[in-house]
C-alpha cells in the first residue's frame, strides 16, 4: 500500500500456514466411499462416475464468485462439491437451477476440521474463484495443495497469487471470467498426469514455506528482532522473562491463524 512504502525497512511478512500431517495419511477406503456418494448425489448419478470432481471450500460470501463457477460449470463435465455455508447460499441455489446444473451441485454444508482432508483427498481440482481483493490470501487453498490438489484460482493482486504460481502448482485465471476458469478447469479434468504433476509441486511449496512450524518460528523471530530494536535488548532480558516469552509467542501466532481461518 502506498502508506506501508514508507515504511518498507520496517515491515516483515509472515504468511500464515497449515499444519501438512492433518492431510496425510488419511484412509483410501474412507476416501474412496465419499468420493462415491459425493459424484452420485444427483439426478444424473448414472453417468456421474467417470466425469471429474471439483471442489471449493469457504463462507458463501458475495465476493467469493461461486456464481462464476457455477456458470463455468455449464461448459464442464464435473461434479462440483460447495463445503461452506453463509448468507449467498439461498442465491446460489437458485443460480444453480437456472443454470441447469442443480443435479451436478452438492452443497455440502458445514465440514468439520476433522473430516475436511477427507473432501480435499477425494477431489481432483480445487477452485477459488473469488472476484475482489477481500480474499486476501485464502488459508484453503493451502489446505488443498497440502492434500496434493492442483488448484486454479484467480489473479486478484493479493497473496492467492503468491501461493498459487500459475503453471507449477495450478492455473491461474481472471476473476469474474467463467470462460477462462472453464478453460482452465477442462485442461485439469482431462490431465491426470498433469493433476499429479501440479499436485505434487503443491504439496512440495506447502512444505517448503507455508508449514505451521516455520510461521511460528517466522513470527517468533519477528518479535525478537523488535526486541533486540526496543530501548532494553533482548540479551539484557531475565532468563524467566526469555523463557515465558518462548513459550507463550508460537501459541499467540497460532491463535492468529485460527482467527483468521474462521473465514
Amino acid at each position: 500500500s502506498p502508506f506501508l512504502r514508507k515504511h518498507v525497512g520496517k515491515c516483515r511478512v509472515v504468511p500464515l500456514s497449515v499444519d501438512p500431517a492433518r492431510f496425510a495419511g488419511v484412509s483410501p477406503a474412507a476416501v474412496t466411499a465419499l468420493r462415491q456418494r459425493l459424484i452420485t448425489h444427483g439426478a444424473n448419478a448414472a453417468s456421474a462416475s467417470s466425469s471429474g470432481l471439483i471442489l471449493t471450500v469457504g463462507v458463501l460470501r458475495y465476493y467469493k464468485g461461486l456464481d462464476v463457477l457455477l456458470d463455468a460449470l455449464t461448459q464442464l463435465d464435473a461434479q462440483l462439491v460447495i463445503v461452506g455455508s453463509g448468507p449467498e447460499e439461498e442465491r446460489l441455489r437458485a443460480l444453480a437451477q437456472a443454470f441447469g446444473v442443480a443435479n451436478r451441485v452438492l452443497f455440502a454444508g458445514r465440514v468439520g476440521d476433522a473430516e475436511l482432508p477427507l473432501y480435499y483427498a477425494a477431489a481432483d481440482v480445487f477452485v477459488s474463484a473469488s472476484q475482489v481483493r477481500a480474499e486476501a490470501f485464502g488459508i484453503v487453498l493451502l489446505e488443498a495443495m497440502a492434500a496434493g490438489l492442483p488448484v486454479v484460482s484467480t489473479e486478484l493482486g493479493t497473496g492467492t497469487s503468491v501461493v498459487n504460481q500459475h503453471g507449477r502448482t495450478g492455473f491461474v485465471v481472471p476473476p469474474s471470467d467463467p470462460h477462462a476458469l472453464a478453460q482452465a478447469l477442462k485442461v485439469l479434468l482431462a490431465n491426470e498426469d498433469l493433476r499429479r504433476q501440479l499436485g505434487s509441486a503443491a504439496q512440495q511449496r506447502v512444505q517448503a514455506e507455508y508449514t505451521d512450524d516455520l510461521m511460528l518460528a517466522r513470527t517468533v523471530a519477528v518479535y525478537e528482532e523488535a526486541l533486540l530494536a526496543g530501548a532494553q535488548p533482548l540479551a539484557q532480558r531475565s532468563s524467566a522473562w526469555l523463557h515465558r516469552w518462548r513459550v507463550s509467542a508460537p501459541w499467540i501466532a497460532r491463535l492468529g491463524r485460527q482467527e483468521h481461518a474462521k473465514d
